[in-house]
């Protein structure tokens, strides 16, 4: 995964990444293009959303956005783009505080204002004109509710709608998935929001693991699919846990039916990487393909699931994450 809002990373050193995940024959790019620390992609229905990049230079435009996009495809890789929300959004208020509860409290977006949610749909148009790939991960993690109780506008709306903080995250979340689901987007969330409130996400939704131990599970038990990345062992800047560790780690451990298993898309390995500059980032990068893509592609998927093709690693400036996928 390409973490480009707590690092701005160049297109030319993004191309770069996507050669090289090439060479080792990944086929996704998961570009985790904005978070709170900075919002450099250009959304022509709210343009001035990237005035919260970290400067001028440091920005994507929509071409710049379709060079890497089309870049990708020429080698066989798709792009997952990520907006992750409704945390991690206070880059979003730069451009347009509106979207901010009050500009003392910054995060998470405000659901008491419709209008918000016609910036998520704006970006989402946008954006799918960028992205043709049928996944669209709309985070959903680390959702800290006390701005919403603690500005009193916000808050009264929440008791004017019978809401609890729990209430007002579920809210949040679904209507954020009816809108992408509207784009024709499969919507991929963070484990939180399966974890919150499971029987209320839409039946296509991928929930991606990566806090708790044996979510996976459930996860499929409940019939949805499952994306296994858990900090305990596929962390990559865990850098305390030995190697046989993240070896045997499987991601269909505890699921024994085989139509349970088929809902496991794989699992990601993952390096977040909030101080990994250019130079950082490919030195993992050379580790990660020299020293575990290859050991894991040519051993364990033959070991462990002889059905499973094919890998995927998303290249993290930030995070790296490789998703085994199922034929």
């Amino acid at each position: 995964m390409l973490d480009t809002s707590r690092h701005y990373f160049p297109v030319n050193v993004i191309k770069q990444i996507i050669e090289s995940m090439s060479y080792a024959k990944l086929n996704v790019l998961h570009w985790h293009i904005i978070d709170e620390q900075s919002f450099p992609l250009e959304v022509p229905s709210y343009p001035n959303l990237w005035k919260g990049s970290y400067s001028e230079w440091e920005r994507y435009t929509i071409e710049d956005a379709y060079e890497i996009v089309n870049f990708a495809k020429m080698r066989g890789i798709n792009v997952m783009a990520e907006m992750d929300v409704p945390g991690h959004t206070k880059s979003w208020g730069i451009g347009y505080p509106d979207v901010w509860p009050s500009p003392s409290c910054k995060s998470p977006l405000d659901l008491s204002k419709e209008s918000t949610f016609d910036v998520l749909s704006g970006i989402m148009t946008d954006m799918r004109k960028i992205f043709p790939f049928e996944l669209f991960h709309l985070g959903g993690d680390e959702v800290n509710t006390d701005c919403w109780t603690n500005t009193s506008r916000v808050n009264k709306w929440l008791q004017n709608q019978n809401m609890t903080p729990n209430d007002a995250y579920e809210y949040f979340v679904l209507k954020a998935q009816n809108i992408a689901l509207s784009k024709n987007w499969t919507p991929v969330n963070w484990e939180e929001t399966f974890n919150s409130f499971a029987t209320k996400l839409h039946p296509q939704t991928i929930v991606h693991n990566w806090w708790s131990s044996g979510v996976c599970p459930k996860v499929v038990a409940k019939g949805l699919r499952c994306i296994f990345s858990n900090l305990r062992v596929w962390y990559l800047d865990h850098v305390d846990v030995p190697w046989d560790v993240v070896y045997n780690a499987d991601p269909l451990e505890g699921i024994q039916e085989a139509s349970e298993q088929k809902l496991v898309l794989g699992g990601e390995v993952c390096m977040w990487g909030e101080v990994a500059d250019t130079l950082l980032m490919f030195s993992y990068l050379k580790y990660f393909f020299d020293h575990k893509c290859r050991t894991y592609s040519h051993d364990k998927l033959t070991e462990v699931k002889e059905d499973w093709a094919t890998y995927v690693v998303d290249d993290v400036f930030g995070k790296q994450e490789a998703i085994i996928l199922p034929n």
